[in-house]
């Protein structure tokens, strides 16, 4: 076939030729593993031939109408001249070649190699504008090849003669598995496997960021059970991470956990257990290796975040009571989660009574010179500036929000238009979130003095508790409001308070806690809510304040117990900071009418507002007049 210019081409005809746009914006995102159809989806929108084929169709069908060689496996895009030669060589089958003219010359023998493997692969070039049209992003590398999914060997046929394998475990970030794979081709690994959950290495951007060594590295993908599999095939686990205290590859002490499993022990206590909530964490894996007549499990949350945790638990302690992880899903993390099922959760309580023992800081039986905790919602009023910034955004989100409900009508079955709609809610409760705690947040601007009804009631707060002689803990999501509230606090008071986040070092760290605890002239302490939420022993604190809400019980209590825990010796405050008349205020209102399934679950977040309509949301975001600041 001669090489096809597109320099007339209008878009019609492009969006009607399915081998050349297969490359238009979306469609590479579209054909990972197992996701033809939505692929098929995109064509339809463009109408190409699968169209005629009708939405209802097989996936399977469709492709292989289109190239009987496809099937149900689908393509992916290959970016660059050296990753498609590359994948030349490992055998894989071009089903088109899109170049830009001005590197025809240049990759020539790519295009040879093509060509020369079947004469009838279209080979299309056009300018960069045609470029940039078709693909919806400017493109340096020159040149893309769609090309035919290779069919992957089993997990046994991978590993035969494999000594050294790399296992990607729920990695999620396109740009670090195509390092990995680089890595692993430059450390010689014999094999890299991938766990069901993990994101596809021949997506566009994870195959070129490995420069095309996801096609000499042997790989394939894991079963669920993979660390049962690896066992069973005579591999053991080496967790490697980037710490100064992390072990060599030919350290000793890595087979200390096969010394510990070959011994026949009589209790097994695991302490802090809501780490084995994962069940293919190396953690989880150690756990179940070791042979134990008994087994306890301790922990003050054994769910943090969805249900399916109480299940790796609880298969710790005692395997298969709650069944495989699938049949507990359908019989009752769905219904309990989702529909919120009442006799569902009741049925899950007695179940597991028999193997739970519950306790409660409450319960002066347990822990009789515990102080009391005294919860407040505490809440606070936008400033005018405040009600006109939420106002404004608001609208503008909700006309795009209405927009794409309208797409979702004319494509019932657009699975892509609904990602993108959950993208823009979830883009609307940050916006929300940001402006109920500062403008400045939202507007990412600087300034030196407080600017919402957040920080005025924080600071009458502070003001109160250094009178009666209490430290303060304040919690907050965000980084740059923790930042915020250090320059505030330290304007007034003339003294800065630490924050504690992510990017604090170990030792920082235990500096900072040791100053708060033993320093009667530190009055504060600023913590990132997921850095410092657990683990931490702060106890000469008697307030916390959680200046945002993380809308998780669990969480929120996790945080709170920095200070109210064993070796505390007064009442301690909580102040939950919600933005009257704001989302903040409904959102708490429907989660505190849910405690009684939050007790048992917890709440997942934001997540589900996603799902709700535009009506809905208008609803739910609505601001009140009434609460703004005189």
């Amino acid at each position: 076939m001669p090489i096809i210019d597109i320099e007339d081409w209008d878009e019609r005809r492009v969006a009607s030729d399915p081998r050349i746009a297969v490359y238009a914006p979306g469609a590479d995102d579209a054909r990972l593993r197992d996701h033809a159809d939505e692929a098929l989806l995109d064509a339809r929108r463009a109408g190409s031939a699968g169209a005629s084929l009708g939405s209802n169709a097989d996936p399977a069908v469709l492709w292989a109408s289109l190239d009987p060689a496809i099937g149900e496996r689908g393509l992916f895009i290959a970016e660059s001249s050296k990753v498609a030669l590359r994948a030349l060589d490992a055998g894989v089958r071009p089903w088109s070649l899109f170049m830009e003219r001005k590197w025809l010359d240049k990759s020539r023998d790519l295009v040879d190699r093509v060509l020369d493997g079947d004469a009838a692969v279209p080979v299309f070039v056009g300018s960069r504008e045609q470029f940039r049209q078709v693909t919806g992003y400017q493109v340096t590398r020159g040149a893309l090849t769609a090309m035919v999914r290779p069919l992957l060997p089993s997990v046994e046929e991978v590993v035969r003669d494999a000594r050294r394998i790399a296992v990607l475990e729920d990695i999620n970030n396109y740009t670090n598995i195509g390092a990995i794979f680089r890595s692993a081709a430059a450390l010689e690994i014999d094999a890299v496997l991938v766990t069901p959950t993990c994101h596809d290495p021949l997506f566009r951007r994870a195959a070129r960021v490995s420069m095309g060594t996801v096609f000499q590295v042997p790989w394939t993908y894991l079963p669920e059970n993979w660390p049962e599999v690896l066992r069973s095939l005579g591999f053991t686990t080496a967790a490697m991470a980037l710490r100064k205290d992390s072990l060599r590859l030919s350290d000793p002490r890595l087979g200390e956990t096969e010394k510990l499993a070959g011994y026949k022990w009589r209790l097994l206590v695991l302490d802090e257990a809501q780490a084995v909530k994962n069940a293919t964490s190396g953690q989880s894996v150690a756990a179940k290796s070791l042979n134990a007549s008994q087994t306890i499990a301790m922990t003050g949350t054994p769910v943090e975040n969805r249900l399916s945790e109480y299940w790796s638990i609880l298969e710790t302690v005692q395997p298969r009571l709650l069944g495989s992880l699938k049949d507990f899903t359908e019989t009752f993390a769905a219904p309990i989660e989702t529909d919120h099922s009442e006799s569902t959760a009741e049925a899950f309580r007695r179940l597991t009574a028999p193997f739970m023992l519950r306790r409660l800081k409450s319960d002066k039986s347990i822990i009789a010179d515990l102080p009391e905790r005294n919860t407040v919602d505490q809440f606070t009023n936008l400033t005018a500036e405040q009600a006109a910034l939420y106002s404004k955004v608001l609208e503008a989100h909700m006309k795009k929000l209405k927009k794409l409900e309208e797409k979702a009508v004319e494509d019932p079955q657009g699975t892509d238009i609904r990602t993108i709609r959950r993208g823009e809610v979830l883009k609307l409760i940050t916006s929300m979130k940001q402006i109920c705690n500062s403008p400045s947040q939202y507007l990412k601007t600087e300034t030196a003095t407080p600017d919402s009804g957040k920080a005025a009631a924080l600071f009458d707060i502070l003001g109160h508790c250094r009178e009666a002689g209490r430290k303060v803990l304040i919690f907050t999501q965000y980084r740059e409001m923790g930042e915020r509230l250090q320059t505030w606090i330290e304007k007034a008071t003339g003294h800065r308070p630490d924050f504690l986040h992510g990017g604090v070092s170990v030792k920082t760290r235990q500096v900072m806690v040791d100053r708060f605890q033993t320093d009667r002239s530190v009055h504060a302490m600023i913590i990132s809510l997921k850095a410092g939420g657990t683990g931490l022993n702060l106890t000469a604190a008697s307030c916390v304040v959680h200046y945002d809400l993380w809308w998780n019980p669990a969480v929120e209590a996790q945080a709170t117990d920095r200070a109210y825990r064993i070796g505390q010796r007064r009442d301690v405050l909580v102040y939950r900071f919600v933005t009257a008349g704001t989302f903040e205020e409904r959102i708490n209102e429907m989660l505190m009418e849910k405690r009684n399934l939050a007790d048992l679950t917890v709440a997942t977040g934001e997540t589900w507002i996603g799902e709700l309509s535009a009506a809905e949301l208008q609803s739910l975001f609505t601001l009140d007049p009434k609460s703004i600041a005189a």
